[in-house]
Formats: C-alpha cells, structure tokens, sequence
C-alpha cells in the first residue's frame, strides 16, 4: 500500500485560522488525467491573547459600572406621574419591573450554565447560545428595563434599557472580534447564522450531556442578583421626594 507524504515547502497560503497546502507528492489516482492539484485545508487553532481579553473585560466592567453610577445619580431626581396620578398604574409598573428582574436573574444564571468556564477556549453555540450570540447580555437588557420600571415609569425603563443596550452592543461588537481571531471560519459561519441579540430563527440546540462548573454558575448567580438592589433603591428616592429631601426634577409617564 502505498503512503502519500506532503510536502511542506509548497505551503501556499497563511491565515488566522488556515492553512492552505498543495500537496504535489500525494497519489493520483488512474481515473484523474488532468493536472489539477487537490488543495487540502487544515484548521490551525489560534491561541488567544490572554492579557489582551483581560484588558478587554477590564475596560467593559469599568464601562458598565461608570454607566450605572451616572444613570443612578439621574434617577436620584426622576419621578413618576403616575404616583399621583393612577397609583394603580406605578404599582402595576413596579411589580413588572420587579418580574424582569427576576427574569434577568434567572436567565443569566442558566447561560453561564453553558458558557461558564468555556469562553476562551470553545465556541459554544448550544442552549441559548443557539437562539443570540449574546444571550447574557440580553438578559441584562431586561434586567435594565425591570431596574427603570421600579420608578413606576415606562419611559425610565425603556431609557435604561435602550442605554444599556447602546453599551452592550459596543462591548459586544470587542468581544466579537476575539472570538473572529480566535475560532475563524467557525465563527464566522455561527455569526451568520444566529443573530447578536434578537434571534434570526428558533433553531434551538441542545447536547445530550452538559458539563455545568457549579462555582462559576454561583458567582453569576450572586453576581446578577445585584439587579434586585433597584428595589430599595427606587423605594428610597420616592420616600425622599415625599418628604421633600430629593427635589423631583422631573416627572415621566
């Protein structure tokens, strides 16, 4: 039987992900007259800059948490019309906010069931990773909306998450580009195919085992229960415009 060896001197092409080699020493078989060369593709893995993701999730807590500090400062004066107005509406707002929020909580607790500890190193693409790329962030999205409903307001809750949506999108868009340079043709064709936050079909794919890292599912966990501060927080600044310590600056629907 005879071997078929490649040459690697007749390496033609480098990428970030391929490798493209025309191996003129492989057999031709009898049926094949002409003179086309088969060009054989190998997958190369590229290794991630660690330092740099570092950076790069760094910058985007730094981000998120400025955001936040300059949102909250703003609400301190926003109050709702409905408080005087139809309390039945601002108490009916607030307790849907109060569900987003647990929505939030509990959909970011069931992806890091899947990305948990992967991030770097796979391309998950099942779960909720098979309806939106960024499935955790738009659970954040809806936690934003719940915080802004906590005011009795719908135009605070679509602000924040519009915002919050804004900041995610530009965050995402860095992260992207990892995973491009990371997984290459394999990302690109995932990118195709599943949209960044609404999903572009409802193909959902789910494996036959998952290996779930109960302490990264914790600190998500505990980590996007944060959201359920909005609660006290929004009680407080209406407690402080009744009794006159916060001016209201602004009244919304």
């Amino acid at each position: 039987m005879r071997q078929a060896s490649i040459d690697f001197s007749d390496l033609l092409e480098v990428s970030l992900d391929t490798v493209l080699i025309r191996p003129s020493t492989l057999p031709k078989s009898n049926a094949a007259e002409d003179d086309t060369e088969p060009v054989m593709e190998i997958s190369i893995p590229v290794p991630y800059d660690d330092a740099a993701l570092s950076r790069a999730q760094f910058q985007r807590r730094l981000v998120i948490a400025s955001a936040i500090a300059v949102m909250a400062f703003f609400l301190l004066f926003v109050g709702s019309r409905w408080h005087a107005q139809y309390l039945w509406i601002s108490t009916l707002l607030e307790w849907a906010g109060l569900a987003l929020m647990t929505i939030a909580v509990a959909g970011r607790t069931w992806c890091a069931m899947y990305i948990g500890g992967r991030k770097k190193v796979e391309l998950v693409e099942q779960g909720p990773y098979s309806l939106v790329r960024h499935p955790l962030y738009v659970f954040s999205i809806i936690g934003a909306a719940g915080i802004g409903a906590l005011w009795g307001s719908v135009v605070v809750s679509l602000v924040l998450a519009l915002i919050t949506a804004a900041i995610l999108y530009s965050i995402a868009r860095k992260e992207e580009s990892f995973m491009l340079s990371t997984f290459g043709k394999d990302y690109e064709i995932y990118k195709s195919r599943v949209g960044r936050f609404l999903p572009r079909s409802f193909q959902w794919s789910d494996p036959d085992v998952l290996l779930v890292r109960p302490a990264t599912v914790v600190r998500t966990l505990l980590q996007s229960s944060l959201f359920f501060i909005g609660l006290p927080a929004a009680e407080f600044v209406q407690w402080a415009h009744n009794v006159k310590v916060l001016p209201t600056l602004l009244l919304v629907p």
